[in-house]
């Protein structure tokens, strides 16, 4: 089975006994035919293929995969992370480490304002203060105090304080700062020997001789201890010193904010607000005094908590319970070791009181409290044990920050539960205990000792979490209860307009389906998260229930980013990242899944995941080598999370590169990319790419290894998105940036790359280039056509100049035919120019070339005058397939190519070539109509037969659209095409090839360049083109033929984020950042929305740049002085010395050479630094070992900082390298100055407002000059003296080339979005079902109710269809009208919808149960052009509409029905591509022809080309070319339904051939027929039939074959004799009908025809004439060139209608009369497909 892009219904389950997922769909190979007879067997299988070959796949869905609906484009969060409370908490943890533990007791005299009861509580820290002396009961006390204190944190140091005095407590406090410094100091009070606070919250401390109690303010303690502090208050009335505190502490921090207006001044300073307070009741309470409980019942529970909570226990079920209070006492075991049952009820406590605090507090408390310190969270955690006991005591525990109550919380039930089944075994464990004892006495062999059950509390709550995910947890909830904080979703109704991408707002039209996609109102959520969550993270601490905590733990974070964030905000992230140290293999899948899902949700955890080798983890797993010993089910997919987790790893994270580069993972993904799973070779592209992101080292290396070459062999992936990221790799390799940052552009091309010279370096570049364009041009998903422009964009950055030069040859060529075609001289198209076509300045291409070759390679060894025309030849092929982007009918890419396209034509404007003698740059390009094309709306015959001859691919097509010529243009409206180009053979300078052709495309938008802008975005509305265009020299008006119709707008795509971004600031755009080079890091902002009233003034673009005529002489040996105008000579020289356009071209190549040889020298002093650090790295290690050895000791390992080995490698060969780093600069073009700087090493000239270098996406790398001593952030090694920069500065300027572009703004590199939209994979549920597989769901229950209407449909018209053939079809069922012809019909298998076409653009959808249209909307195809063929996609669910058009390209739109319709889900336009790579000159020409097969989602393509294409919908790539064997063009085509092996094909010559696609392609023609002497108008099978097919001709022959028969012909008919216009075959029935043609003597009226086939007996016909409406006879073959009428014909798919669109746009539907039947005891009713809701429709038979 084929594997759909994301569309995996992988499942993840895991257990102990076998750990891992599920298996998952793999990638298959492409299917392959094995038969080679020309023989058609009758029997599907019988001597032919073997069924494995062409199994028919499950009719799955196609183009509904997540890549055709976001198109590589991340989807706007429903979760915006940038609003969520980091879960890491401060940077600055602030801890606690010092604690004053203050003891004011006075043993022996009670405080003069208590009374206490009789008997009293008298323990003080578990000592009765009666059973000692007074001194020695303190001491006691105060080390016991000191002793618990102890146990919530042993690393802290405590000091004890003893009744102490006034002066005593001054001097401590102060101390006490002065040792914590900054960290948090503690303070613990005990006042029960001196008389409660008083209302202002002063305490009571003694004075020396201990005769008087000396109070001590608040506002002293606050004072002398500062902040931060945690204060502990055990007293009564301790309420007061917090009322007090807080009254103080506001007060002192808003005189510190007075004293301290500056923020930064205050940035160190922590308010007096934030210290942390626990206090043992209110103001007006008094301290519990029972006898049975300790006197410092607080303490204890805060200190000693599990004694007190088994006391409390024991008191409060004493009826019940046979231990005593001394017995609780001696519970066995450690409160450490969680075997024990002392521990395991602290491990229960623990996570009791946890949950208790998750499920109470806000996050924010939960976290500063329990998260952020760990004594803090000890004292809390204790302290909701000390609310509960005490509160019943009826003292209310106090806090600041105040918290809610949680006494009642249910979970105290849960751990009264643990309690009891401890101490329920607490007497067997004391009598046996006692019993081994006294055997042991007895000299006599003890028994074995008690087995004690551990508690089931952790396995409860583990089966409670496991039932919450299985029973609705992941199920969406409305907003209320069940849901939680709404702070932390974003519906889809508030979030239509805006998204958040990386934190980054971005503007997004629709939101993808999924949690939230409905309108604000109804919007759902995810549940509530289980109140397990913190019981699940102590589970990990147990290695008996880890795997299965971790298993649900996966399951968790599977349900999307909200729960990542609540498990890592809980405190998971410590224990996994420890986990990554264990060797358990069961641990392995879930460790995999869970890191996968948090570096999905938070990329900085790849700082982390250096710490401890933790990355080695993943490292080691992804190792070449027998997969079977890693004991990973569904080890591909898991190791596919390996791959990504590394990539996260290296991304913007130099360190994380090296490390990656240090573990060979470039050879680890090598063996990914050869897997059979899609995912795994994906990520192992994407891994590549960012481990070479920007560092030049692991380029080398990639290079050195030949990665570039295992990836070029997956530019023909079956899988689009492995496509898409191979893409995307050689984009970062070449140049591009695949930083998070959306302000890192990129540049830099491969780096320096210093192993090769720099003439193979930019041959490399080129090759690799020019490969990816060219195959991925032709791609059919837009998603890879857009990494396609990105990557294009790399490479015109980095070599501008010589794309410049192929846009000047370009130019000059268009212009020359131009104006040949306005002249009616031309006899050549584009490109098959005479050599001897002479420019204006009296040279030809040729000459010019040859000139510039031959000087290039003058005194060059390595390289001859033929290299240079190669190279000129391949880069002219590219700029060609950015102008066939550029009118790609995907707007990304369009928009994207535009770009690209436009910032060449903008450099060129700007380039020595507009200041030739003769330049024609500044003039507008002559139109092709301005001569010969009359002033009316309608386009003649005679210049569409012009157009035809002169442009192959595209039938009457205007060259110059008149919008783009008046009137700036949203990319999403209607779009020149161009010809499909092939590489060019030859070289430019003698024609550029033959093969080659254009349109006016580039002439354009050079025209709309020198007055505005062609291309803004689609949000600058719908602009009304001006009535007339002025062209050179004041041409003739063109007016814009109005829509016949209405004016609805192009469908969008979902998510449509590329935007043209124009070369020249816009007024909207800050002039002063819109010229920041990329090299130094430009902040400018990029335009998203351009809207302009008028080109004119929506930009401004500045004055070419001057260069000086004085100083040195260039190396191409004469002075410059631009050509310009009178006007401005007057600031140049009074004697200005014309140079030649061979000049122009040599010195813009020495430009991109040069920025090349700046690369390399910054790679070189990369290099030699690096080799440096190496070498002093060892000589410091050598030193340190040899001291070690004279001291006796072990050596040490090196752990300082470590460089990699690449980089010693690169040292070791720096003599070799820097033979080739730099190419021999010309003396003449820098003929001042020194040779080189300090260190050897030559300066380099100053970036001119960086038109000359290029960095890369990561600032380290390269280091260029850019004369502020940073490039990127980072300094350059060496900085020239301003003497040496002023003479490099002036000698630079005298480079011809030099600043091309230097006008225009920096916009490329483009910037891909690919690695975040394939990140989002592990951020979406994987675990469960889709929405619409999920049982009980209303897309589950809708499709439910499709498939069963359907299948009843077919049942009842099966019973009709046999009754079809003898009956007359002649009930009118609806007739609908509409303005234009209808010149295709298509009727929907079990809607009752029909789609239909006129002879332009727009495309109907008409319901015609109701008779009414449903939707409008306009394809955008050009003007010349119409829709030549119509489909209807997944018919099963929900249908989509594919439609083709007579340029070669299809378009595939979704949610055209109103019912699904919505805001939400408004009319898309889901993918589009070129489905023709080739179209040939036809004078008349069928456009495109198509045939859709639906089960195996194979579209076959034919029309005006020669070859049959077959493509596969699912791969999204042409998976079979056959050639068409004939001069004429595919007038109809259609595959074998039966089995899928075989299709056929009609031609416009009359010939008819069926092809087996099992048989090689050559020799696939199994069958030919010339029977027809004109036009085939249809083929088509017969359905239910395995060899017979029926066609017709436009002559009025329609013939029945059998291609088993030796002739070939059953039967033939003429039921028109002036000629027929179509024919249609109905799928089901044994019926076919036609329509007569419409002539000169027939024109009024068009005869339908239906006729029952063979073995029909009698034969029944049925003929109805239907009037034209036209009101006189046609003058031409309709007012379209590619259909023969301007009517169509076509049977419903099922059911026992047929309908007839009309000239004159009436579309009338005509149904079989099965009322005739009833006579024969049959009686039928024609069913109507219902809406949801309805019942499933029935049709009444009765069998006589």
């Amino acid at each position: 089975m084929m594997s759909e892009g994301y569309d995996r219904e992988d499942s993840h389950h895991w257990d102990s006994s076998s750990p891992g997922s599920s298996s998952s769909h793999s990638t298959s190979s492409p299917r392959s035919g094995s038969e080679t007879d020309s023989t058609i067997p009758a029997d599907p299988f019988e001597n032919g293929g073997s069924a494995d070959s062409f199994e028919i796949a499950p009719n799955l869905a196609c183009w509904s995969s997540k890549r055709h609906l976001t198109t590589g484009n991340p989807s706007p969060s429903q979760f915006p992370t940038h609003n969520l409370p980091p879960w890491r908490g401060k940077d600055s943890k602030l801890k606690t480490a010092h604690a004053a533990l203050i003891l004011c007791l006075n043993i022996g005299v009670d405080p003069p304002d208590t009374v206490k009861t009789n008997p009293c509580a008298v323990l003080e820290c578990w000592v009765d203060p009666f059973s000692l002396p007074p001194s020695k009961a303190l001491d006691a006390i105060g080390k016991n105090l000191q002793h618990q204190f102890e146990s919530l944190n042993p690393r802290m140091r405590y000091k004890t304080y003893l009744d102490p005095s006034v002066e005593d407590t001054r001097k401590f406090c102060v101390g006490l700062r002065k040792t914590a410094k900054d960290e948090r100091a503690l303070f613990y009070y005990n006042g029960h020997g001196v008389p409660r606070p008083t209302p202002s919250g002063e305490i009571w401390v003694f004075n020396k001789g201990y005769t008087q109690y000396i109070p001590v303010s608040i506002l002293d303690l606050q004072s002398w201890l500062g902040s931060p502090c945690i204060y502990v208050w055990d007293c009564s009335g301790a309420g007061h010193i917090i009322e007090n505190f807080n009254k103080y502490a506001v007060k002192r921090d808003q005189e510190f904010k007075n004293l301290h207006p500056d923020p930064q001044s205050a940035s160190n300073y922590v308010p007096f607000m934030d210290c942390i307070q626990l206090a043992a009741c209110a103001a007006d309470e008094t301290l519990p005094m029972t006898p049975e409980l300790p006197a410092d019942l607080f303490t204890s529970c805060l200190t000693s908590p599990i004694e007190i909570a088994l006391r409390y226990f024991v008191l409060q079920n004493r009826p019940r319970i046979s231990v005593t209070i001394d017995e609780v006492m001696q519970i066995p075991g450690d409160l450490k070791d969680r075997r024990t049952p002392l521990g395991e009820l602290n491990w229960i406590f623990t996570a009791v009181t946890d949950t208790i605090a998750w499920t109470t507090f806000p996050r924010d408390i939960f976290k500063r409290l329990f998260r952020q310190d760990w004594t803090v969270a000890a004292l809390f955690r204790n302290f909701l044990l000390a609310e509960r006991i005490m509160r019943n005591y009826h003292c209310t525990p106090r806090t600041h920050p105040p918290l809610p109550p949680t006494h009642t919380h249910s979970l105290w039930a849960s751990w009264d539960l643990a309690v009891d089944t401890c101490l329920s075994q607490l007497r067997d464990l004391l009598d046996t205990q006692k019993r081994r004892h006294q055997a042991e006495a007895e000299g006599k062999q003890p028994e074995p000792p008690h087995q004690y059950i551990p508690s089931t509390f952790f396995a409860e709550h583990l089966t409670a979490f496991e039932v919450w995910l299985s029973r609705g947890g992941s199920a969406l909830t409305k907003r209320g209860p069940l849901a939680p904080d709404p702070a932390l979703f974003v519906s889809e109704g508030d979030s239509t307009s805006e998204g958040y991408l990386n934190g980054e707002q971005v503007e997004s039209p629709t939101s993808l389906e999924g949690p939230g996609a409905r309108s604000s109102a109804g919007a759902l959520v995810p549940r509530k998260p289980p109140d397990q969550l913190p019981i699940l993270l102590q589970v990990l601490l147990s290695q008996a229930h880890r795997l299965r905590a971790l298993i649900l733990l996966s399951s968790f974070v599977d349900l999307g980013p909200w729960a990542v964030h609540l498990a890592l905000t809980i405190g998971i992230f410590p224990y996994v990242q420890k986990l990554l140290q264990s060797p358990a293999t069961d641990l392995r899948p879930v460790l995999i899944f869970i890191w996968a899902r948090i570096l999905a949700f938070d990329p900085s955890c790849q700082v982390d995941l250096l710490k401890d080798n933790g990355y080695l983890y993943f490292t080691n797993l992804l190792a070449p080598g027998d997969l079977s010993r890693l004991n990973i089910p569904n080890v591909m997919e898991h190791l596919a999370m390996c791959a990504f987790i590394l990539s996260a790893l290296a991304r913007d994270y130099r360190s994380g590169q090296v490390a990656c580069i240090q573990a060979d993972m470039f050879k680890s993904c090598i063996f990914g990319l050869e897997s059979d799973d899609f995912l795994m070779r994906q990520w192992s592209a994407l891994c590549i790419a960012q481990m070479w992101d920007g560092y030049d080292e692991a380029k080398r290396i990639g290079v050195e290894l030949k990665l570039h070459d295992k990836l070029n062999s997956l530019l023909l992936d079956v899988s689009a998105e492995v496509r898409a990221a191979v893409v995307y790799a050689m984009g970062v390799l070449l140049g591009t940036s695949g930083s998070a940052d959306r302000k890192q552009r990129g540049g830099g091309g491969m780096g320096s790359l210093l192993s090769k010279t720099e003439w193979k370096h930019m041959k490399l570049e080129l090759s690799l280039g020019m490969g990816i364009v060219l195959t991925g041009k032709e791609d059919g998903s837009p998603m890879v056509r857009k990494e396609v422009v990105i990557v294009a964009s790399a490479l015109v950055h980095e070599w501008r100049g010589i794309f410049v030069i192929a846009a000047w040859i370009y130019w000059e060529q268009n212009r020359k035919w131009r104006t040949k075609v306005a002249s009616g001289n031309a006899s050549l198209g584009i490109g098959e120019m005479d050599e001897d076509d002479y420019l204006d300045s009296g040279e030809s291409i040729a000459q010019i070339v040859s000139a510039w070759a031959s000087k290039a390679a003058e005194g060059k060894t390595d390289r001859k005058k033929s290299d240079y025309r190669a190279i000129l030849s391949s880069f002219f092929t590219i700029l060609t397939a950015l102008f066939e982007l550029t009118v790609d009918p995907y707007p990304e890419v369009a928009a994207h190519a535009r770009t690209v396209v436009d910032y060449i034509m903008a450099c060129l404007l700007e380039s020595p070539f507009a200041r030739l003698p003769n330049s024609t740059l500044h003039m507008l390009p002559t139109s092709i109509l301005s001569s010969s094309a009359p002033q009316h709306n309608s386009k003649p015959p005679n210049h569409t037969q012009t157009l035809r001859n002169r442009v192959a691919s595209l039938h009457a097509l205007s060259p110059v659209p008149h919008t783009f010529l008046n009137a700036p243009e949203s990319p999403t409206m209607k779009r020149v095409p161009l010809q499909r180009s092939d590489t060019m053979k030859s070289s430019p300078a003698t024609a550029l090839t033959s093969t080659i052709k254009r349109t006016s495309s580039f002439a354009t938008s050079l025209r709309n360049l020198a007055t505005g802008y062609a291309f803004p975005s689609s949000d600058s509305g719908n602009s009304t083109a001006p009535s007339t265009a002025t062209g050179a020299g004041g041409n003739s008006t063109v007016p814009h033929p109005p829509r016949q119709d209405f004016h609805p707008l192009m469908p969008e795509p979902r998510l449509n984020y590329a935007k043209y971004d124009p070369p020249y600031v816009t007024t909207s755009q800050d002039t002063s950042s819109s010229f920041v080079s990329s090299s130094s890091g430009r902040e400018h902002t990029r335009s998203s929305t351009i809207s302009t009233t008028s080109s004119a003034a929506s930009s401004t673009r500045p004055n070419s740049p001057q260069f000086p005529t004085n100083g040195p002489r260039p190396r191409s040996g004469f002075h410059l002085q631009p050509h310009t105008p009178p006007s401005e000579t007057s600031s140049l020289s009074s004697s200005p010395l014309v140079f030649s356009a061979a000049d122009v071209m040599e010195a813009l190549m020495e430009e991109d050479m040069e920025r090349l040889r700046a690369r390399r020298r910054a790679g070189q002093h990369q290099m030699q630094i690096a080799a440096q650090q190496h070498a002093v790295q060892q000589q410091q290690l050598a030193m340190q070992q040899q001291m070690q050895a004279s001291q006796g000791g072990m050596p040490h390992l090196y752990s300082g900082q470590v460089a990699p080995q690449a980089l010693s490698h690169l040292a070791q060969q720096q003599g070799v390298a820097s033979r080739h780093a730099v190419g021999a600069t010309p003396t003449a073009l820098y003929n001042r100055g020194p040779a080189s700087g300090p260190n050897g090493h030559a300066p380099l000239p100053p970036n001119p407002q960086g038109a000359m270098y290029s960095t890369g996406s990561q600032g380290s790398q390269p280091f260029i000059y850019n004369g502020h001593g940073s490039s990127g952030g980072h300094s350059y090694p060496y900085s020239p003296s301003s003497a040496e920069m002023t003479d490099y500065a002036e000698d630079w300027k005298k480079i011809l080339g030099a600043g091309s572009g230097s006008g225009v703004r920096e916009v490329l590199p483009l910037k891909s979005l690919y690695y975040e939209w394939s990140t989002e994979y592990y951020s979406e549920p994987q675990m469960r079902q889709a929405e619409a597989d999920e049982p009980g769901s209303v897309a589950y229950n809708k499709q439910s109710w499709r498939e069963q209407r359907n299948e009843r449909l077919l049942v009842d018209t099966e019973k009709q269809s046999h009754a079809a053939s003898f009956c007359q079809w002649d009930r009118s069922v609806a007739t609908m009208n509409t303005t234009n012809p209808v010149a295709t019909l298509l009727f929907h298998s079990f809607e009752t919808h029909v789609v239909t076409a006129d002879l332009e653009t727009m495309i109907s959808v008409w319901d015609w149960a109701k008779k009414k249209r449903i939707a409008c909307f306009d394809n955008g195809n050009p003007s010349g052009t119409c829709i030549t063929s119509l489909h209807f996609i997944n018919e099963d669910s929900q249908a989509m509409i594919l439609a083709g058009s007579a340029e070669g390209m299809v378009r595939i739109y979704r949610n055209y029905d109103p019912s699904i319709s919505s805001d939400d889900h408004p009319l898309e336009l889901v993918s589009a591509f070129r489905v023709l790579s080739q179209v040939v000159k036809s004078k008349r020409g069928s456009g495109l022809v198509t045939d859709w097969e639906q089960p195996m989602g194979y579209l076959f393509a034919g029309g005006d080309s020669r070859i049959v294409q077959v493509w596969d919908a699912h791969k999204e790539t042409a998976i079979g070319e056959y050639a068409a064997e004939g001069s004429s063009c595919v007038t109809s085509i259609q595959s074998d339904h039966e089995s899928g092996r075989r299709f056929v094909a009609g031609f416009g010559d009359g010939t008819i051939r069926v092809y087996d696609r099992r048989a090689q392609t050559t020799s696939c023609v199994v069958r030919t027929y010339q029977k027809h002497r004109s036009w085939v108008q249809s083929v088509r099978w017969q359905r239910g039939g395995n060899a017979e097919l029926l066609s017709a001709s436009v002559d009025g022959e329609v013939c029945l074959w059998d291609i088993r028969a030796t002739s070939g012909v059953v039967m033939d008919w003429r039921p028109h004799s002036n000629g027929l216009s179509n024919m249609a075959v109905h799928d089901h029935a044994s019926v076919f009908a036609t329509t007569s043609a419409i002539n000169s003597t027939n024109w009024k009226a068009q005869t339908l025809t239906v006729q029952s086939l063979p073995p029909t007996n009698p034969p029944m016909t049925t003929r109805l004439s239907l009037p034209t409406g036209l009101h006189h006879a046609p003058t031409h073959r309709g007012s379209n060139s590619y259909f023969p009428s301007s009517t169509s014909l076509a049977f419903h798919p099922n059911e026992m209608v047929v309908g007839v669109g009309c000239a004159d746009g009436t579309i009338k539907v005509v149904g079989c009369n099965l009322k005739e039947r009833e006579k024969e005891g049959l009686a039928y009713e024609l069913p109507l497909p219902p809406t949801f809701g309805d019942p499933v429709p029935s049709v009444k038979s009765t069998m006589s």
